[in-house]
């Protein structure tokens, strides 16, 4: 059984490896015109507008099993990210 801080050093071992991904790369170059860096951000729109939509479809009106309660307890947290 892991302990919590070799889970919290995973975490922090991959929060580093998204940091340093050619995306986040990007983004932060200064020297690269912002609307450039920016560019993908209108083909993401559907993706992100849409995601609320797609989480209220899996919602359960009457979970009957743990699996249904821990999909609708998600749903309803993720969805007011």
């Amino acid at each position: 059984m892991k302990r919590v801080e070799d889970i919290l050093n995973q975490i922090d071992r991959h929060k580093q490896q998204i940091a340093s991904g050619k995306l986040f790369q990007l983004l932060s170059d200064n020297s690269i015109d912002g609307q450039y860096r920016l560019s993908f951000a209108p083909s993401m729109l559907y993706y992100l507008m849409g995601f609320k939509d797609v989480l209220a479809a899996l919602k359960r009106d009457s979970p009957k099993n743990d699996l249904e309660k821990a999909i609708n307890a998600y749903c309803g947290e993720d969805a007011e990210h």
